[in-house]
């Protein structure tokens, strides 16, 4: 019920590193993806639609935080700030 992903091509952020508390020099980013679903759908993208079928630990739960919004999530223009020059 558990996949562990070693990416190659890059490595750890030193954000993350300080994150966790760990202090050694970056290697390549290792996450840990438990399923909680027989099935999971995946668009072309690489999202999946039920945000209970999946759990992330390591690097992909702590790069993916600022993709905890709905797909569908749009800014409203009156909180868009515009910059004047």
């Amino acid at each position: 019920d558990r996949i562990q992903v070693t990416y190659l091509r890059e490595k750890e952020d030193e954000k993350y590193l300080r994150f966790i508390g760990v202090f050694r020099d970056p290697v390549w980013q290792q996450s840990i993806i438990k399923l909680h679903s027989v099935a999971v759908k995946f668009n072309s993208r690489g999202y999946y639609f039920d945000d209970f079928q999946i759990e992330t630990f390591g690097y992909w739960a702590f790069e993916r935080l600022a993709d905890q919004l709905p797909f569908n999530f749009t800014v409203p223009d009156s909180l868009l700030l515009v910059e004047k020059f």
